[in-house]
C-alpha cells in the first residue's frame, strides 16, 4: 500500500511538472536505485530512465548501453543537485565510487 500511495505521489507531482531533465547518469545499478529513493524521502519526484537497456535487452555493463539515466522535474532541478552532491559526498566517505558525471 505504501508502495502505491508513493506512485501517485510522484505521478501526482511529476505530472504538475512536465518539463524534465536529467540529473545524473551512471553505469551503477546499485547507485542509481539508491539516489532515486534518496531524492523521494527528500521529497524530490525522481525516476530512472534507460534502465533495460542496459540490463534486460543487452546484458552488458560497459558503455552507454549500461548507462542508466537519473530524471527530475526541471522545478526541482536546483533542489535535486544539492541533494545529489550531499549524496555523492556520503557515498564518497562511506568508501563508494560511483560514476561522477552530470
Amino acid at each position: 500500500m505504501l508502495y502505491l500511495f508513493r506512485l501517485l505521489e510522484f505521478l501526482r507531482k511529476f505530472f504538475l511538472h512536465s518539463e524534465e531533465v536529467i540529473l545524473y547518469r551512471s553505469n551503477n545499478p546499485l547507485l542509481s536505485h539508491l539516489l532515486v529513493e534518496f531524492l523521494r524521502e527528500n521529497q524530490v519526484a525522481a525516476y530512472l530512465s534507460q534502465e533495460a537497456v542496459g540490463q534486460y535487452a543487452y546484458p552488458v555493463h560497459l558503455g552507454k548501453l549500461s548507462e542508466i539515466e537519473i530524471i527530475v522535474s526541471k522545478q526541482d532541478f536546483p533542489r535535486a543537485k544539492q541533494y545529489l552532491e550531499i549524496f555523492l559526498a556520503q557515498a564518497e566517505t562511506n568508501g563508494e565510487e560511483g560514476d561522477h558525471s552530470y
